[in-house]
């Protein structure tokens, strides 16, 4: 009895000590240090799903709209004069499939819409700043957060967070700026978080390997209320590697220049 109480002191002592050494760091630090060693990604491969619920009783029929989504997706941005990137996406809204392939090569941006094959220019640094919003993790750090949490998982470290929306809207406006102008429109698109809470699973090394983001959000479309909530989960494949991007051919597309003269400043001769 004597060495079975030994060997549980033991046991509890070895676990307490464990748990301190792990709980020691900051987890606003790790935060940060997360998303900055995150943001310098250069090549990235990743599969997201994403489930949303639009809701518009004026616009939408029965009020509401279901939206799902499913990307891969491949980027090398190793040479910085160049970027190659490559995406499929396959959805289903108001139960309509429909499978899109997009790339980017040479200043030009093609898009491959259920067999509709258009592209049209597109600068440089517009489409590297539209994929860093979408495959990085942007401008979050831990001031945004009302909240961190640092934890161990399956052996896993597990960060999670619940922003405040109020301090995050102000960085999402901007980034929604940065997709409105790769799209070349001016159309009037508005907005303000209210919930946005989620986790992301770390490897060894701090780059995240798997992440969850729950959202609601308020918007206007045309001066239409609308309010979304989205679930969207991305798993990243081997991060900090090198990826190889196999672009398909560029033949067969309609070039969309003459449409978007004044609206897209062109970098190609």
């Amino acid at each position: 009895m004597k060495k079975l109480a030994t060997a549980l002191v033991s046991a509890a002592a070895i676990m307490t000590m464990s748990t301190t050494a792990f709980a020691a760091e900051n987890p606003a630090e790790v935060f940060d240090r997360v998303m900055e060693k995150n943001n310098t990604i250069q090549s990235a491969e990743i599969q997201s799903g994403v489930h949303s619920v639009i809701l518009a009783k004026d616009v939408i029929p029965d009020g509401q709209m279901k939206v799902d989504m499913a990307m891969h997706a491949e980027m090398d941005m190793q040479d910085t004069t160049d970027l190659k990137y490559l995406a499929q996406v396959a959805s289903s809204i108001l139960g309509q499939d429909s499978y899109s392939q997009v790339f980017y090569t040479d200043g030009y941006y093609y898009v491959d819409a259920n067999g509709v094959k258009l592209k049209y220019p597109m600068p440089l640094e517009q489409i590297i700043s539209s994929v860093q919003t979408g495959v990085n993790t942007s401008n979050m750090e831990s001031s945004y957060m009302k909240g961190i949490s640092l934890n161990e998982v399956n052996g896993k470290r597990v960060l999670a967070y619940e922003a405040n929306p109020k301090k995050l809207n102000k960085n999402v406006k901007e980034a929604l700026g940065t997709v409105m102008n790769t799209l070349g429109t001016d159309v009037n698109l508005d907005m303000n978080i209210q919930e946005m809470k989620g986790a992301y699973v770390l490897d060894d090394n701090d780059y995240i390997i798997y992440m969850t983001n729950y959202i609601v959000y308020n918007m206007e479309v045309l001066d239409q209320p609308m309010t979304c909530i989205t679930l969207m989960e991305t798993e990243v494949q081997n991060p900090g590697e090198p990826v190889v991007v196999t672009l398909p051919s560029t033949d067969g597309y309609e070039d969309l220049i003459g449409l978007y003269d004044g609206v897209i400043e062109s970098e190609v001769e």
